[in-house]
């Protein structure tokens, strides 16, 4: 919904400013019980369970008046997230909304309100007297209901009486403040002097006023303390007296430029030389105008910015240490590209042999060039599919659109291949997956996670072992997913440098079956992408168990 924004002269910006402090938390009493006695007076008119002025807040609807009536389940306090609601479209729309029976609209037939059993809806829209929406005001009924012309009159009537009431309320304590100034005026201005003065004194800069002479008429205290003298002892003196001729001259001719043109010189960044030694400082200057307009000469301030200029600089270290990073990920690319050159020469070698030897091959050994040629494929692909993963996340554009799933479906369903796999080393997977247990999470990047993690575990299981995937509830609305293998194992060394870009932790399978350490990389990220971790605990020759957590749906990413 568009916001309004309110403009005009400085009477209409008071305005706007009392408007601002009419919110739901200062509606008098006196109004509250007269906007009670008109919902009840409606639900027992047009006879419904259900009359509501409804309020609204940060897309959220709040039921702030309830009618006392038989059979109304909504209750002041009642509120919920803007996600279809009968009220959230009108304070959209800004129009009414009259629904006979939701049940039978497709528009309407999933609507929240509908498991309360309400569905014929009549709605208004009640803002503030700056438009902002104040919330609906609304009949609701249990059953299917044709409300009549009478029936939106009366609700039309109603909903400008609260909005009368809102302009009331705005212009009462619109009075009240222009009262209260009108009383405190006289004070402020005959402390107006003093303040100033005090303010000045307490800016950390140095501020001062100088003549078109180069002349001091007034500083601030901060501005005598760097110059370790009173204030009266600088008002009145020339800038020579502080500083160098050419040094004056330099600060001089900046006040002339001021000065002649009338234009304000800001943002300029010098250097100074103080007690303590070179500071920067950011000095602003505008001109010094008589009450006849006339430019008498310059108002600056010069602010300390040392410890910005620092700043820059770790800024300048840190992409320093980007370019570095982006030298080690082409580095880390030329070094994927190596290792593709492998199985493609493998690949290249084996349709070679078949080529030129084919006819004087045995089925045996055809079909063994065969299995070699898929080996190799299988591992091109996977380490082609990991690159591209990588690649598009890298550059931000993997796209992320968590959902809600069940669990155990979903992991069964990523595991297809490396079931096949894992029956061919005769590796046994059991799993201990609540049936009913979900997770909130992108569909691709939880599928991509899972075929990592389970086909590392069977590359790594010697034949005949067995890997378990479990899942369960934590307190902190997450799922703990765990993949625990009867594998190699990994020493500690290992296991420190598993998620390292710029230390190569790729070795063989059990039997032999290539791996390029990218696929865990990938589903650290994945997974934290989420606002979840990733794990491992291991042993060598005792197998190893990768743990992650991912929403469960109930607090969503």
């Amino acid at each position: 919904m568009k916001k309004q924004n309110i403009s005009g002269n400085s009477a209409e910006n008071a305005e706007q400013g009392i408007i601002a402090q009419i919110s739901f938390a200062n509606i008098p009493d006196l109004l509250l019980h007269k906007w009670q006695a008109m919902a009840d007076l409606l639900a027992d008119i047009i006879c419904i369970p259900a009359a509501l002025i409804m309020k609204t807040e940060n897309e959220y609807m709040e039921v702030f008046i309830s009618s006392k009536s038989e059979n109304n389940p909504y209750h002041a306090g009642d509120k919920e997230k803007w996600y279809g609601l009968y009220c959230e479209t009108v304070i959209k729309t800004q129009r009414k909304l009259l629904i006979p029976n939701a049940t039978t609209d497709k528009d309407w037939d999933k609507n929240p309100d509908i498991k309360l059993g309400m569905i014929a809806y009549l709605g208004y829209p009640i803002n503030f007297p700056d438009n902002r929406p104040f919330g609906t005001l609304c009949a609701i009924d249990n059953k299917e209901k044709y409300f009549s012309p009478q029936h939106e009159e009366l609700l039309l009537q109603f909903k400008n009486v609260i909005e009368l009431d809102l302009a009331f309320l705005e212009k009462q304590s619109l009075f009240a403040k222009k009262n209260e100034e009108l009383k405190l005026s006289e004070a402020r201005y005959k402390t107006l002097s003093s303040q100033l003065e005090a303010i000045l004194d307490h800016i950390p800069g140095l501020v001062f006023y100088k003549d078109s002479k180069n002349n001091f008429i007034r500083v601030n205290k901060y501005f005598a303390q760097v110059q370790k003298k009173d204030k009266s002892e600088l008002e009145g003196r020339n800038l020579s007296e502080l500083y160098t001729k050419e040094i004056a001259n330099l600060y001089f001719q900046d006040d002339l430029a001021v000065i002649n043109s009338g234009i304000p010189k800001l943002n300029i960044e010098e250097p100074w030389e103080s007690a303590e030694g070179l500071r920067w400082v950011n000095t602003n200057k505008i001109p010094f105008v008589d009450a006849d307009g006339n430019t008498i000469g310059i108002i600056g301030i010069s602010m300390d910015i040392t410890e910005r200029k620092q700043a820059e600089k770790k800024i300048e270290l840190k992409n320093e240490q980007l370019e570095k990073s982006n030298a080690e990920k082409d580095k880390f690319f030329s070094i994927i590209a190596h290792d593709l050159r492998s199985p493609f020469n493998g690949f290249l070698g084996l349709t070679e042999i078949m080529a030129e030897g084919l006819h004087g091959m045995t089925l045996d050994e055809i079909r063994e060039i065969a299995v070699s040629m898929k080996k190799s494929a299988t591992n091109l692909y996977s380490l082609l599919e990991n690159l591209l993963e990588w690649s598009l996340m890298k550059r931000g554009l993997t796209a992320f659109e968590p959902q809600l799933f069940l669990l155990s479906r979903k992991i069964t369903e990523s595991m297809v291949l490396v079931t096949e796999a894992a029956d061919k080393k005769e590796i046994a997977i059991s799993y201990d997956i609540p049936e009913d247990l979900t997770v909130f999470a992108d569909r691709n990047m939880f599928e991509g996670v899972i075929r990592n993690l389970s086909s590392n575990a069977v590359k790594f299981t010697r034949k005949g072992g067995a890997i378990n995937v479990s899942a369960k509830s934590m307190p902190d609305n997450s799922v703990e997913i765990s993949f625990k293998d009867t594998g190699i194992g990994m020493n500690k060394e290992m296991i420190d440098n598993l998620f390292r870009l710029d230390i190569d932790t790729s070795r063989k399978g059990t039997e032999d079956e290539s791996s390029t350490g990218l696929g865990l990389i990938i589903c650290k990220d994945f997974i934290e992408k989420h606002g979840g971790k990733l794990w491992v605990e291991s042993e060598e020759e005792k197998g190893s168990v990768f743990t992650f957590t991912i929403p469960d749906g109930s607090v969503k990413c």
